[in-house]
């Protein structure tokens, strides 16, 4: 496990990989908080998921430790140079 991984998981988050993505969740009562890598556009996203509509998601803003734990598995997929 990547130190960014073992960061994530210190957080409460699940990690999936899917490839062209990487995601992270951790569940909080009814909502999932989800954090997305997508790998080829280097691009983070950021939502809450309370199972209703796509449409009604919304982001949530990080807390330090989590900003932290992005730009260590930024750094191990090599995007930062």
């Amino acid at each position: 496990m990547s130190k960014a991984d073992e960061m994530f998981k210190e957080l409460g988050y699940k990690k999936s990989d899917y490839g062209y993505k990487i995601t992270y969740t951790k569940s909080v009562e009814d909502e999932d908080f989800v954090i997305e890598i997508m790998i080829e556009s280097k691009l983070i996203f950021t939502e809450i998921n309370d199972g209703c509509d796509v449409l009604d998601r919304r982001s949530f803003g990080l807390q330090i430790q989590e900003l932290q734990a992005i730009n260590e598995k930024v750094k191990e997929l090599g995007w930062l140079e």
